[in-house]
């Protein structure tokens, strides 16, 4: 560089000098030394030039060193990026897949389900209908056990009523003996006595014992009858109960209100009656069916 910088100072002065070139050497003398002290001057300055070529390609290769390496991590971190994303498309895409996978697993595993409801569903209809079908016929079963009690029920009812209507009916031993009593009585003794008869129905066995034991009550307390009578409906009305029967009730025989008073004491509850089969001044004790 200093080089030429010399060359074309003297080819500029060389020019310049051509057409005064053998006219005076003092004149080329005096131009010599200017340019002797203008080299002199001028050595600093290309120095400083040196160090600032010198630094400039410094600058240049720490600048090109630098785009360099710049671009060279630039792609490093490109290709870095590139490996990254495939990385995560792949992983992405491994990751979909097993949530296909998954998916279509529960798809079959939630159709394996419902078919299972369904046979369950079906299962439970069946047994709705067979157990709809065995209550129905419990519930006939019921009924009919229902209904066979209350048979049951009203048979022995009925069994019991007729156990107690084909009973033999008695005058318990406190009932004689108030009735008994009752007629010897000292206001009662001496009461005027009058005819008697006890009676029951023709068709009523049980009366028997009962009406052959109040006419010996009365018998012992001096009110003698005769045989116990076995009177025949006749299509009225069925006699029910002890009943004082009279020919009338406008002609009560006086002795009937001792009779009625007497069965009343024993705890006998004796009604009224009137039969004109039943002779005028004769007081019938007529035993009726049971009540």
């Amino acid at each position: 560089m200093y080089a030429t910088a010399r060359i074309a100072i003297w080819q500029i002065i060389m020019t310049v000098m051509q057409p005064e070139s053998n006219g005076d050497k003092s004149a080329i003398h005096t131009l010599t030394e200017k340019i002797e002290k203008l080299e002199r001057s001028l050595s600093p300055w290309e120095n400083a030039l040196i160090i600032f070529i010198a630094i400039t390609a410094v600058a240049a290769l720490a600048i090109f060193l630098s785009e360099y390496g710049s671009r060279k991590i630039g792609k490093q971190l490109k290709d870095a990026n590139s490996a990254l994303n495939a990385a995560k498309d792949a992983e992405l895409a491994h990751t979909l897949a097993e949530d296909n996978a998954r998916i279509e697993e529960n798809k079959g595993e939630t159709a394996k389900a419902n078919e299972r409801a369904q046979k369950l569903e079906h299962a439970n209809l069946t047994l709705r209908g067979e157990l709809n079908r065995q209550t129905g016929e419990i519930a006939v079963l019921q009924k009919a056990a229902a209904d066979a009690k209350t048979a049951q029920a009203k048979a022995e009812k009925d069994l019991l009523e007729l156990q107690e209507r084909v009973k033999l009916r008695h005058l318990s031993a406190e009932q004689r003996k108030k009735l008994i009593d009752f007629l010897r009585a000292a206001a009662v003794a001496g009461a005027p006595k009058g005819p008697i008869q006890v009676s029951r129905q023709l068709l009523d066995e049980t009366a028997q014992p009962f009406a052959e034991e109040i006419k010996e009550a009365f018998g012992s307390a001096g009110w003698t009858s005769n045989e116990v009578g076995r009177q025949f409906g006749g299509g009225g009305p069925t006699p029910v109960g002890l009943i004082i029967m009279i020919h009338s009730d406008t002609a009560i025989p006086a002795h009937a209100g001792v009779i009625q008073r007497a069965l009343i004491t024993a705890g006998l509850e004796p009604t009224l009656g009137q039969n004109p089969n039943v002779p005028e001044g004769m007081v019938e004790i007529l035993i009726g069916v049971k009540p």
